[in-house]
């Protein structure tokens, strides 16, 4: 996934630092992939929000921290593409 998104970071595109496959990490990417994959109607809310406001859903529900890029990171390995339209830390999804 890194080869195909290299710009992404622990907080989002083109933000330092780097992702780094801790563990903290990846227990953030599985609460957010577990998100997503509960409901269709949750799979609907990443094609119509953009990664910021998704990442505060997933926190709100899971009742712990989500970094924007855990989520990015989520919603790519869930069949999602991220889609930036300006530059910034926040994308869009789309189905791949």
């Amino acid at each position: 996934m890194l080869a195909e998104y290299p710009e992404i970071g622990v907080h989002g595109f083109q933000v330092f630092p780097p992702l780094r496959p801790g563990a903290d990490f990846v227990e953030q990417v599985e609460t957010a992939y577990a998100w997503f994959a509960d409901a269709p109607l949750r799979r609907r809310l990443l094609i119509q929000h953009g990664s910021y406001r998704v990442k505060h859903l997933v926190e709100r529900s899971a009742r712990t921290y989500v970094s924007n890029g855990a989520a990015i990171v989520a919603a790519v390995l869930a069949g999602f593409e991220p889609v930036r339209s300006r530059p910034g830390p926040n994308c869009r999804f789309k189905l791949r």
